[in-house]
């Protein structure tokens, strides 16, 4: 029995075809690999020599362009020393956006999550939310105006037939489309020339919606702020706007722990270093409001867009997203192992080149020393958990599941060879929708049963009893309807 969602709840009651790299290669493909990460003592690359011509006293600019290509380079401490340049040489400075992911930098860099990516894809940053294969009880990730316009389609009959098991209503389903977005600040978005140096996006904005695995919360970024509804009797209330200590700035790709407590989404503000960062907040019971949200450091964030990161506790698999040196148009989902003891690595024994290199994932591949067995176990859920999902897609989009005999599963009226078996799979069909549609409402009876005041139960009650016989004989029809259909096909079939 899952536990309830204890955040939405609350918030209720406030009223308020992917191309993937090659194993152990760096998805994400920066310009000369793990090698790009160098040493004080290594050669400069020919476009850091240029910047570095162009920054004078009579072009102060060429500094802050100087700082902004060392930010990209995870070398924080010398875009510190070319923005005091630049402050220095400049008559009205302005800097303040570089100087703060500088700051924020040098102190993510003393705190580099020792973390395995077991793998990465780059795909279409259109098409991202693909690469999330998540189990359906860690909960379902889809566009927000996709899901609402799904809702305002209204339920879609959908059965299945194996086992004897009548088919059941269920909510259009909306099925994963392109999602694009656009960080708040030009300033903040990414690069996508190659240089390193953030630069501006062009692509407009759509929000993301998560749900849980019983269905009935959602989270979901709308127009930059993150809301929430809760599902009752049938029906979703009111969105209610999550608090400022959230929506501090844009804000979007919430995903709620199954603790229902937990959350994880994507923001501009908090202080981020770059376009989106990952944040972690929680849920605080006694105070009604979110705690001050924690910035989930490097290698997670970086100065480029990162964000949608969503932890599946049945798997043990995390995901997240970024474009960090990736060409314009793709992103990088990485999946990695969620560990709750979030150790570091040692500044003092680790070589600078090196924690660079692991802070900027240049090389999935240096993840893995020391849990190559962790990694093949991820491996093998990773691919369990495609193939349940492949399998529950080819359920959703079938009329119905009927199986005949161990060689044969009809999921179309056109499988049928005989007349009559098609035709009696359409009684058959006809009573799965009732079934389903008298289920749903001794639902909604339990529902309100529950929410009523003692002196309208009984009443309540004596339409529950009546509805579950209702249910029991249709259940009884339904399951003999479907051994007839089974019968007379194989039947034509000897």
């Amino acid at each position: 029995m899952k536990r309830p969602c204890l955040l939405l709840l609350a918030l209720l009651a406030l009223a308020l075809p992917p191309h993937r790299a090659g194993a152990g290669e760096p998805a994400h493909a920066p310009e000369t690999g793990a090698q790009s990460s160098r040493s004080a003592q290594e050669k400069p690359s020919a476009e850091e020599q240029r910047l570095k011509k162009q920054a004078t006293r009579r072009n102060p600019e060429g500094y802050k362009e100087l700082a902004r290509y060392y930010i990209g380079a995870y070398r924080f401490e010398e875009a510190r020393e070319a923005l005091e340049s630049y402050k220095k040489y400049a008559k009205q400075p302005s800097c303040e956006r570089e100087e703060e992911a500088a700051r924020t930098g040098r102190q993510m860099m003393m705190g580099v999550v020792d973390v395995v990516v077991v793998d990465s894809v780059v795909v279409d940053k259109g098409a991202f939310l693909e690469a999330y294969h998540l189990d359906a009880d860690a909960g379902k990730l889809c566009r927000t105006d996709d899901f609402f316009a799904a809702l305002a389609a209204g339920p879609q009959p959908g059965a299945s037939g194996t086992g004897g098991t009548a088919g059941r209503q269920q909510e259009a389903t909306p099925a994963v489309r392109p999602v694009a977005f656009t960080p708040a600040a030009a300033a903040s978005a990414p690069d996508t020339t190659g240089s390193g140096s953030p630069a501006q996006a062009a692509e407009s904005y759509v929000g993301t919606l998560f749900r849980t695995g019983l269905g009935k919360n959602i989270l979901y970024g709308k127009e930059g702020k993150i809301y929430a509804r809760t599902s009752r009797l049938g029906e979703w209330s009111r969105e209610q706007e999550l608090s400022a200590e959230v929506n501090d700035s844009t804000s979007n790709y919430p995903f709620l722990c199954a603790d229902g407590q937990t959350l994880y989404f994507a923001s501009t503000g908090h202080n981020s270093l770059g376009g989106y960062d990952i944040f972690i907040t929680r849920f605080d019971s006694e105070s009604n409001d979110f705690l001050r949200p924690d910035n989930v450091g490097m290698p997670f964030n970086s100065p480029y867009n990162d964000y949608m990161m969503a932890i599946d506790e049945v798997s043990g698999l995390g995901w997240f997203a970024s474009d960090r040196y990736q060409p314009q148009g793709k992103v990088c989902v990485y999946v990695f192992l969620p560990d709750e003891s979030r150790k570091i690595y040692d500044i003092e024994t680790t070589d600078e080149a090196a924690l660079r290199s692991l802070a900027r994932l240049a090389s999935i591949r240096s993840t893995w020393p020391g849990h190559e067995k962790e990694r093949d176990k991820a491996l093998a859920a990773l691919q369990r958990i495609k193939t349940q999902g492949r399998e529950r897609t080819r359920k959703e989009q079938a009329d119905f599941l009927l199986v005949i005999d161990d060689e044969r599963t009809y999921t179309s009226y056109l499988d049928f060879h005989s007349d009559a078996a098609a035709k009696k799979a359409e009684e058959w069909q006809e009573n799965c929708a009732k079934l389903a549609a008298l289920k749903q409402s001794l639902g909604k009876s339990r529902d309100l049963y529950e929410a009523s005041p003692e002196s309208q139960k009984r009443k309540i009650s004596l339409n529950i009893l009546d509805q579950e016989k209702q249910v029991r004989a249709l259940e009884s029809t339904v399951a003999r309807l479907e051994n007839e259909t089974r019968t007379i096909e194989i039947q034509t079939l000897q």
